[in-house]
Formats: C-alpha cells, sequence, structure tokens
C-alpha cells in the first residue's frame, strides 16, 4: 500500500504543479468554490503523502506547505497567473488537514490490526 501511495503522491505533486503554474485555462473546474478545489487538492495531496510516508508525518507535512508556497510564488512568473497569500493559506490549511486524516486514518488501522490479533492469538 505505501507504494501505491507514493507513486499516487508523486502524480499528485506533478498535476499539482502543472495546473498551478500552467496556463489558468489547465486548470480543471468544477462547481465548487475554488477555494473549496484548492483545499481539496492539497488534502488529497496530503493524504496520499502521509499514508505514503507514515513515519515522517511532521516533515512530510511542513514540506507540501513549503511546496505550496513555491508554487503561489512561482505563479507571480506566469504570464495569466498571480499567486496570493490567501490562496496560499487555502492550499496549506488543505495540505495539514490531509496529512492529519492519514495519521487519523492511520492510527485508527493500527488498533484495528491490533485487535484482530489479539483476537487471533
Amino acid at each position: 500500500m505505501v507504494r501505491i501511495a507514493r507513486a499516487l503522491f508523486w502524480l499528485a505533486v506533478v498535476g499539482l504543479a502543472i495546473v498551478t503554474l500552467g496556463p489558468p485555462d489547465w486548470r480543471p473546474r468544477t462547481h465548487e468554490t475554488v477555494d473549496l478545489e484548492r483545499f481539496l487538492a492539497f488534502a488529497a495531496a496530503g493524504i496520499l503523502l502521509g499514508l505514503a510516508y507514515p513515519s515522517r508525518k511532521l516533515l512530510s507535512g511542513i514540506g507540501l506547505v513549503v511546496f505550496a508556497a513555491a508554487l503561489e510564488y512561482g505563479q507571480n512568473y506566469v504570464a495569466g497567473r498571480h499567486g496570493l497569500p490567501h490562496d496560499f493559506l487555502v492550499k496549506a490549511a488543505g495540505a495539514v488537514a490531509g496529512v492529519a486524516c492519514a495519521a487519523i486514518l492511520a492510527a485508527l488501522l493500527a488498533g484495528r490490526i491490533a485487535r484482530l490479533r489479539a483476537r487471533r492469538g
């Protein structure tokens, strides 16, 4: 599962970079608000990151927040794009929420596995 999560995480990183630094019309559009789209995209990446590197949650979360900052800053050098502090904060919140969700999910799964092992043995 870790290998799959790592592959999906790195694909997500590439995808986020492409839609963030590419032309504005490359950004996928849903019927939700732009802030919700940003939050959910980085939350999904955070979940994948937390599952991909379970022993490095804090460092991974910090890295994803730095990545969000770099993308926002990089938008200032792309025609038709602009990096804004508000957008960074939404992305950073999504990243942190995603890594936290992965940590909670891992803890719940670890507890369930421990209970199953205790019943068998």
